[in-house]
This record gives structure tokens, C-alpha cells and sequence, in this order.
């Protein structure tokens, strides 16, 4: 699971750092796209494990809530989903950053 949390990790900051740099630094949309990659492909990893080996990933954080916490698992189901999502916002990312290279410097990417 952890594995998983990284990899959003990963794609979250990829966006967040090239939101921030400025149109003109030309590297923010590769920067995006970079990070969304890596991201990808570090969060497909226990994606794939859950379907080979038909284990869930399971994590829960308890806190202050009374009888509540936060629960994130992994199934069969979910990483079924999870590998065409994941994959195509890889190579979705990668068509994205080359198509609207074009309008680099007239618009904020």
C-alpha cells in the first residue's frame, strides 16, 4: 500500500510544482507529465501484485473521530480498475504534453 500512496504522492507534486512554476520556465508541463509517469508506474506496481497473488493491500489510520478511521484497500476488483486508469493517465499525460506544446507561450498550461 505504501507503494500505492507514493506513486499518488508522486503525481499530486509533479502537478502541484508545475502549477506553481510560470509559463515561461517551459518545463512545467514536462515537469507535470514526468511526475504523473513515475507516479503511474510506481503506483501500478501493487496493483498488479494484488491480481498476481489475490492478496488485498489494506491500510487503516485510526484518529480522533469517535469509531471512525481512514481505510484504504486494494482488491481484485479495484486493482482491476486501477491498471487501465493508471496506464492511460500515463500515456494520456505524455500525448497532452507534446499536443499543446504548440500553445506553450500564448496560454498557461
Amino acid at each position: 500500500m505504501s507503494l500505492f500512496l507514493l506513486g499518488l504522492v508522486i503525481i499530486f507534486t509533479g502537478g502541484f510544482i508545475s502549477l506553481l512554476s510560470s509559463r515561461k520556465a517551459g518545463f512545467a508541463s514536462f515537469l507535470a507529465a514526468a511526475g504523473t509517469v513515475a507516479g503511474s508506474i510506481i503506483a501500478i506496481i501493487p496493483a498488479f501484485q494484488v491480481l498476481l497473488y489475490n492478496k488485498a493491500e489494506t491500510l487503516r489510520l485510526n484518529w480522533s473521530i469517535p469509531s471512525g478511521s481512514f481505510y484504504i484497500q486494494i482488491d481484485a476488483i479495484s486493482a482491476f480498475f486501477l491498471i487501465p486508469i493508471l496506464a492511460l493517465s500515463a500515456i494520456v499525460s505524455i500525448y497532452g504534453t507534446e499536443y499543446l506544446s504548440a500553445y506553450r507561450q500564448k496560454k498557461n498550461l
